[in-house]
């Protein structure tokens, strides 16, 4: 037996419908649903070509380590859908949004543990970081 990629885009428009709702985002295995984290999930498991990622399938014994990466990359998608978004207009009510981020980001934390407990750490890297850029090229500063 295997898990199908369809299974896991049910799977997670189960546990996601809320915020994929919020987020306007489709349920689907799509470029515009889930696909993107499917593609992921089964690039961070390994053993899947590029050019099967959209037929591939998972061996029993990778499924729950294949289902914590597909609800990481999920939660690293919504939660860059929710940071871009900008409300405009009186009824717009921003601490509503400051608080669901702040879910998505300990959601995020709590996904990122489970994918390293099933072996498959993720080092956060997908997500938005802050960083520092040095433009000054003619006379830089010692860092």
């Amino acid at each position: 037996m295997s898990y199908s990629r369809a299974s896991a885009a049910s799977y997670l428009a189960v546990q996601f419908a809320t915020l994929a709702t919020e987020t306007g985002q489709t349920t689907g295995d799509t470029s515009g649903g889930f696909g993107p984290a499917i593609d992921n999930a089964l690039r961070k498991l390994g053993g899947t070509a590029e050019a099967d990622l959209a037929t591939a399938s998972v061996a029993d014994a990778n499924v729950s380590a294949f289902l914590a990466l597909c609800e990481y990359y999920a939660l690293v998608r919504f939660a860059r859908a929710l940071a871009t978004r900008v409300d405009t207009g009186i009824t717009a009510v921003e601490g509503d949004r400051e608080q669901m981020f702040s879910h998505v980001r300990q959601l995020i934390a709590m996904a990122r543990e489970e994918c390293a407990a099933q072996g498959y750490p993720v080092d956060g890297s997908e997500a938005w970081s802050y960083a520092r850029l040095q433009l000054d090229y003619i006379e830089p500063e010692p860092v």
